[in-house]
């Protein structure tokens, strides 16, 4: 059987390629900042969908801040999908990472039903500061406030 040049180049290359997008995918995390803008990604997808127990995964057990303890937090974040349909907008963010810990600030504006849905006292902008730590190689909301 004679097996052409061609093919057996092709086939090394699409086995090239697939080890290459497997590795990528598979690889590292990215750095702090990326790490941590995807938890807050995350916890806002989270929020608009009203999973507010995949939120809590990302919250230390050790919380302190903006209302209490992390129970009391838990209790907030209930209330506050409860009434339904949460739109969570970012108008700006600053990351810093120093070491194991960062502090983010946010300023956030929440809707209530959209914004097509919005009435008076619906809309608010707040500034959010959260304290961030890494425990077991992932970072968790240690602790809150927000103006």
């Amino acid at each position: 059987m004679v097996i052409r040049r061609g093919v057996v180049v092709i086939a090394a290359v699409v086995v090239a390629v697939s080890l290459l997008v497997w590795f990528l995918a598979r690889g590292p995390k990215g750095g702090p900042e990326q790490q941590i803008q995807r938890l807050i990604e995350d916890s806002i997808e989270d929020i608009e969908e009203g999973d507010v127990g995949d939120v809590m995964d990302r919250v230390s057990a050790s919380y302190r801040g903006e209302g209490g303890s992390r129970d009391e937090l838990r209790s907030y974040l209930r209330a506050l999908v409860f009434r339904g349909d949460v739109d969570v907008k970012i108008l700006s963010q600053q990351i810093a990472v120093t070491g194991e810990v960062a502090q983010v600030e946010l300023e956030v504006v929440l809707v209530r039903g959209g914004l097509s849905g919005a009435v008076e006292g619906d809309v608010g902008a707040r500034t959010v500061r959260l304290d961030l730590a890494r425990e077991d190689d992932e970072w968790m909301v240690v602790g809150s406030e927000a103006d």
